[in-house]
């Protein structure tokens, strides 16, 4: 371990929270777009072998990424040098992202424990059981911890102390992460039901039905939530009506392959990646079809959109296939700029802080690309 690289690491990113990636999508809405500028095509600044395949996104804070694999391994490394500043061992692996909050990381373990550790050292604050499992990513807002366990609950736990706040029982598991306003966490349950749920007394505001189960973290802008579902279709539902705006789906029903991946909310696009292999770009506005990339495997990756509020031609989708190719797209037209062939099965999400974008894939690999580096492939 070296503890003094992180702890300065961390008080240097202090004032720099634009420059991070937190938690899984980035921000508390969820949107996985950052304005933060990579490369038009990224050079490979290092790559890391990690002890198993990396299934869940990374949390970069303080030039740090914090990532976790599928059976053995929390890692902190600096994305700077490639160092591994820290391992700890996990009991079943990690299959949500981890959070990093004012120098606490947040994760759950595959026993279905949530963690609150030093991010510099790993001392363990506190832990607390749940009754399942955890594929949820953990998000810390007004000072609680918001998970979500195939328990059926929703769980606001207390950050410093983790005694539970409250928690919210569904009718199936809560697989997403939670998604925050001012107000309200949603997320959207394999009951079919979208919820809104009191960030203060963890009673439920109000609900939509969905036409089918969702994996996917819902994302918030603009006062509409946008969530993709197994049903093969992208819905966006106004927060100040509760009622559907508009439904995106790009296969008639007898033939709809499912969406997995969460969405990412620009100013005027959604950008979702299906398991019919196609990346969909879509106007918030109306609900149609801007573009779609085509890739050769399934897009279970969670896009992330880079330079926001850039000019046009100079915004990028990185999206990551089954196939084993990450992809950067020109958000405007969706052409493709740029591919990096990893081989391996990509399901991970990327995550972007500090002009580097950081991803992992099923062979345990871990990839770190920018400036510099190696020649792009």
């Amino acid at each position: 371990m070296r503890p003094l690289l992180i702890i300065a690491a961390l008080v240097a990113s202090a004032t720099a929270w634009a420059a991070d990636w937190p938690m899984d999508r980035g921000n508390p809405q969820r949107t996985g777009v950052t304005a933060e500028s990579l490369p038009a095509r990224p050079a490979l600044v290092w790559k890391f072998k990690a002890d198993s395949p990396f299934e869940v996104g990374a949390a970069i804070v303080g030039g740090v990424a914090y990532a976790g694999t599928a059976k053995g391994f929390l890692y902190a490394i600096d994305i700077d040098a490639s160092r591994t500043l820290w391992r700890a061992r996990l009991r079943g692996g990690l299959a949500g992202t981890p959070c990093v909050d004012a120098g606490r990381l947040y994760y759950a373990d595959g026993t279905g424990t949530i963690f609150c550790q030093d991010a510099a050292t790993t001392r363990t604050f506190w832990s607390l059981g749940t009754d399942s499992e955890i594929h949820s990513s953990p998000i810390v807002h007004g000072g609680r911890v918001l998970i979500g366990s195939y328990d059926q609950t929703l769980y606001a736990i207390d950050a410093a102390s983790g005694r539970i706040a409250w928690k919210h029982e569904t009718q199936g598991p809560v697989h997403c992460g939670a998604a925050v306003d001012e107000k309200y966490a949603y997320i959207a349950g394999c009951d079919h039901v979208l919820r809104a749920i009191d960030l203060t007394s963890g009673t439920q505001a109000w609900q939509y039905t969905m036409e089918s189960y969702a994996a996917a973290t819902p994302a918030i802008a603009g006062h509409t939530l946008y969530v993709a579902h197994f049903g093969g279709a992208v819905i966006a539902v106004d927060l100040a009506t509760r009622k559907l705006k508009w439904q995106y789906r790009p296969l008639p029903d007898a033939e709809s392959f499912p969406f997995y991946a969460s969405c990412a909310a620009t100013a005027d696009r959604v950008i979702a990646g299906g398991r019919d292999r196609n990346v969909h770009c879509i106007d918030r506005a109306t609900g149609r079809r801007v573009w779609e990339f085509a890739t050769k495997g399934d897009v279970d990756a969670s896009p992330a959109v880079c330079g926001a509020g850039a000019p046009a031609g100079q915004q990028y989708v990185y999206a990551a296939s089954k196939d084993g190719t990450l992809y950067a797209l020109d958000l405007a037209t969706g052409e493709k700029i740029w591919q990096y062939v990893a081989g391996a099965p990509i399901q991970a999400s990327p995550a972007v802080a500090e002009g580097k974008l950081v991803v992992g894939d099923r062979e345990g690999n871990l990839y770190c690309f920018g400036t510099g580096g190696r020649p792009d492939k």
